[in-house]
């Protein structure tokens, strides 16, 4: 996703990215998958849940891409999904 950031990080059981959209400042991304796929980023091994912020920085929102919890997802593309 270019001109977009991200922080990764690693646990036990599974390594994250986080993604600041530099256009939206109001919402970020927690793509997360099994350590092993960690620079998988373009392929379907991940899961992923969108945060949403009103303007005072407080989440008001977590959702999951497609309402799935499944390791399905393309972390790269971790926008084009549905949150409703």
């Amino acid at each position: 996703m270019p001109g977009n950031s991200f922080y990764a990080m690693s646990t036990n059981q599974y390594s994250q990215r986080i993604i600041y959209m530099a256009d939206k400042d109001l919402e970020e991304y927690i793509c997360e998958c099994h350590a092993k796929n960690q620079h998988k980023t373009g392929e379907p091994v991940w899961r992923i849940r969108k945060i949403t912020y009103d303007t005072n920085e407080r989440i008001i929102a977590i959702t999951w891409a497609d309402r799935s919890k499944d390791f399905s997802f393309i972390c790269d593309e971790a926008e084009i999904y549905n949150y409703d």
